[in-house]
């Protein structure tokens, strides 16, 4: 994984893949005794077989996170007997793939057409609007979570 959170660095990272299909999407939701706790959360974006990214509210919950790669699980198995016990009493991140019959899966096929960057004041990148065809995706870090919104 490559984290870029740098304004320039991070858009450029999402720029590289204007022209390319969708070939599948992943939405990480916070998971407390086996219920999705928040609808916030990353997205991933995977690009033909090589080319993956997500997107997270930055560090200082305004700035938007882009990484290289595909989300990896800090507590995949296998766990330690400590970390079991924080997953069981606090919850984790769990991905879960987004399929065709979801509404945001619609656009798993169709090509990323252009990136818009969405700035705060002092030259921010607080988030994109991507466009696929007539499909808008807005992703926006704003108050440590990460909303994303979509007209398809």
């Amino acid at each position: 994984m490559i984290e870029q959170d740098g304004t320039a660095t991070a858009l450029a990272v999402v720029d590289e893949c204007v022209g390319q299909r969708v070939s599948a999407m992943r939405r990480v939701r916070y998971m407390y005794q086996g219920a999705v706790f928040s609808e916030h959360g990353i997205l991933e974006l995977s690009f033909g077989r090589r080319t993956s990214l997500w997107m997270d509210s930055g560090h200082d919950g305004e700035k938007l996170r882009v990484c290289r790669g595909r989300w990896i699980d800090p507590f995949a198995e296998p766990l330690s007997a400590e970390n079991r016990e924080f997953v069981r009493t606090s919850g984790k991140w769990t991905a879960f793939d987004i399929d065709a019959e979801d509404d945001l899966g619609q656009l798993i096929g169709r090509s990323l057409d252009r990136v818009e960057p969405m700035w705060m004041f002092m030259g921010k990148l607080v988030g994109v609007r991507l466009t696929f065809g007539p499909s808008t995706v807005v992703v926006l870090s704003e108050a440590d979570e990460l909303h994303v919104t979509w007209a398809c």
